[in-house]
């Protein structure tokens, strides 16, 4: 189901007032929904674990790129995966620099929306 709230509604989540308990509990809803198609989307994905190693990669990225932390995190996960699982591995990433950082490291990345 898909919800539309006009704003006087919408309010109603932020200020407690006569009908805020519906509308939190149309919220909730809606919020348990996408967690569970989440939740199965996710069994079919293999998911990467931040180890050690990892991490020490990352910092290493960050110390020398610019990037931040978290994005320092995603590079040296998919270089990790390029060296370690797969060698050919496509990275999917919409972050315009973190990509263009990822092309310089050799990997093969894919912006979606880019021609």
């Amino acid at each position: 189901m898909t919800a539309f709230f006009d704003t006087s509604a919408f309010v109603k989540r932020y200020v407690r007032e006569i009908g805020s308990d519906h509308v939190k509990a149309v919220l909730a809803a809606t919020r348990d929904r996408l967690i569970r198609r989440v939740r199965r989307d996710l069994e079919e994905f293999d998911l990467i674990e931040l180890t050690p190693e990892i991490a020490a990669d990352a910092c290493g990225l960050a110390r020398r790129l610019p990037l931040r932390a978290y994005d320092a995190v995603q590079l040296g996960s998919v270089l990790w995966v390029r060296t370690r699982l797969v060698e050919s591995v496509r990275f999917v990433c919409a972050d315009l620099h973190l990509a263009q950082l990822a092309r310089d490291a050799g990997v093969d990345v894919v912006v979606p929306g880019a021609a």
